[in-house]
């Protein structure tokens, strides 16, 4: 089996990151001026200002987990004999083997389409998680899709149909093998 190596979409991710600092900067300004943000639907100023705290604190440490991981690869998925090395985003976990994968799945969030990869056994790749904040985004995978693993081709070089076609095709292959 030839490696497929696929290519972070730096424009796209770009983009999130810059729409990222600028809502995180609506909210520390809701935090700053609260009294500019009442309205008929949020009329405590210490509710704003709460919630423009602990919104732009998330907004900007998730800005810079993303900035730092996507920094780090210029592929963000890679598909070898041994399975499929996903470098795409914050909770991706590295290494998935072939043999650990149960089936392949396609799922839609509002307008974002995913792969979710039927795992075996699961646990064995929560035990990957690099550190809380992942293995807590991946145990939410996990409880509302049945997997920890949901791939998608938003910060990827490639449309989500070249993606699920190369995912399936590969898996497929690797099931006639063994």
């Amino acid at each position: 089996m030839e490696i497929i190596r696929i290519k972070k979409n730096y424009t796209k991710i770009i983009l999130l990151l810059i729409a990222g600092v600028i809502f995180g900067i609506l909210c520390l300004n809701m935090f700053l001026n609260p009294n500019k943000y009442i309205s008929f639907v949020f009329r405590s100023t210490s509710f704003i200002k709460s919630f423009g705290l602990i919104a732009s604190i998330l907004l900007f440490v998730s800005i810079i987990l993303i900035a730092t991981k996507t920094l780090k690869n210029k592929y963000g998925l890679i598909l070898t004999e041994e399975g499929i090395i996903d470098l795409s985003s914050v909770v991706s976990i590295g290494l998935i083997h072939w043999k650990d994968i149960k089936g392949i799945k396609e799922k839609k969030v509002m307008s974002t389409e995913f792969l979710l990869i039927d795992l075996h056994n699961p646990n064995e790749y929560l035990d990957k998680a690099k550190n809380k904040l992942v293995l807590n985004l991946l145990k939410s995978n996990l409880s509302m899709y049945g997997t920890p693993i949901a791939l998608s081709s938003v910060a990827l070089q490639c449309s989500f149909h070249k993606l699920k076609t190369m995912l399936n095709d590969n898996y497929q292959k690797n099931l006639e093998k063994h």
